[in-house]
């Protein structure tokens, strides 16, 4: 509760609070998603052993815990689509966002963040992360923050891929695709040789009956 004031009045580069560490923030973050229908603010008001505290959550502090949890990061960039493959080796973690318009971006990504990937494979999600860029693209992302997008339920129909107003022209004018002349720039060296698609597809349903086991319990 003391800390959330602390987290208000702070500075990027101000120590967090006591007791504060990167999951409170992440708990923090994704617990706020209501403020993105219509709630103001979310007020606490404790009181405990002859005590009373009080705080408010607000989009502004809500800013400013999301820049906590995505700074530093040099070449930062941010992508939204939906993450269709993930590589949980321990030598090598890595996953692959496929956007909305324009080729899939491979990821990596740190151990701490295995869950959170786990957790949000086919889902729509949004990435912020440190770019790797090549004519100006971007080919890879080592990934500093992920969050689901689309809400539990919704996972198979996802978001469509334009807005009404889109414009063909203009988006691929925005994501920098031009027209492509050879079919083998379109073939990705992305999968392990020593797994096939349906070893993947069977891992990725074990997994998800281990996380309902462990609802459940």
């Amino acid at each position: 509760m003391d800390g959330l004031a602390h987290l208000g009045s702070g500075t990027p580069d101000t120590e967090l609070p006591r007791g504060y560490d990167r999951g409170v923030l992440l708990a923090l973050r994704d617990g706020a998603k209501i403020l993105d229908h219509g709630i103001s603010a979310i007020r606490f008001d404790l009181r405990a052993s002859g005590q009373r505290v009080k705080a408010s959550y607000t989009p502004q502090l809500h800013e400013r815990v999301v820049r906590r949890i995505r700074a530093p990061i040099e070449s930062q960039r941010e992508i939204e689509g939906r993450l269709l493959m993930g590589d949980f080796r321990e030598s090598d973690l890595r996953c692959r966002v496929h956007p909305p318009v324009g080729a899939p971006i491979a990821c990596t990504f740190d151990e701490a963040q295995r869950d959170s990937v786990l957790a949000a494979l086919t889902r729509y999600v949004r990435i912020v992360g440190e770019a790797k860029e090549e004519a100006g693209r971007i080919v890879s992302l080592k990934i500093a923050d992920i969050e689901i997008l689309d809400h539990i339920g919704e996972a198979e129909e996802g978001r469509p891929l334009f807005d009404e107003k889109s414009n063909l022209d203009e988006l691929a004018t925005e994501q920098g695709v031009t027209a492509v002349a050879d079919f083998d720039a379109l073939l990705g060296d992305f999968w392990p040789q020593d797994e096939s698609a349906d070893d993947f597809i069977a891992q990725v349903r074990s997994w998800r009956r281990e996380d309902t086991l462990k609802r459940e319990v």
